[in-house]
């Protein structure tokens, strides 16, 4: 499995979890088990990403709340401020009008609706409004901007369930 603390790595790790878990009783299952947690250390034990694109950022940032689910990490991430710190650093390059900057090889709303769903995770995990925030602002602008119904963002408007499991609406 790929190795580091940026988004394919999570994302292919979350799948590896997610299928150890699926068939337990597979002889493959403690490989993937294992191949998962050496990610998840990868990138928890220092609490951030070295990515430095905003399309990617909001990938890793959706897989590794699914990551910490699949290995029983999911309180040791709420409990971890440098996690927080860096929810927060994303967050606040949110705009009022929904909008985040492009750098890296990002554009504006590129791949929008897994910020959607990392913010309304980050605000259920923290019982914080201001990631509730950024997540509807982005979906407005999203969805005005760069419609769900466009080719391009089909396959990860799978993601959506994702922000409505994670939504608190207490």
């Amino acid at each position: 499995i790929q190795r580091g603390n940026y988004n394919q790595p999570l994302s292919r790790a979350a799948g590896q979890a997610l299928a150890a878990k699926i068939f337990p009783d597979s002889p493959d299952a403690p490989k993937w088990g294992a191949a998962a947690e050496n990610v998840w250390h990868d990138w928890f034990d220092i609490g951030d990403t070295t990515e430095n694109a905003l399309n990617y950022n909001c990938i890793f940032l959706t897989y590794s709340f699914e990551l910490a689910d699949l290995l029983g990490h999911t309180k040791q991430m709420e409990d971890n401020p440098a996690v927080r710190k860096m929810l927060e650093r994303f967050r606040d390059q949110v705009s009022p009008a929904g909008i985040t900057p492009g750098y890296g090889d990002s554009g504006e709303l590129d791949d929008w609706v897994f910020w959607v769903a990392a913010f309304e995770r980050a605000a259920s995990t923290w019982h914080d409004s201001t990631f509730r925030w950024a997540a509807e602002k982005i979906f407005t602008a999203g969805m005005k901007y760069r419609p769900l119904n466009q080719d391009a963002l089909l396959p990860t408007s799978d993601f959506l369930p994702l922000a409505i499991r994670w939504t608190d609406t207490s």
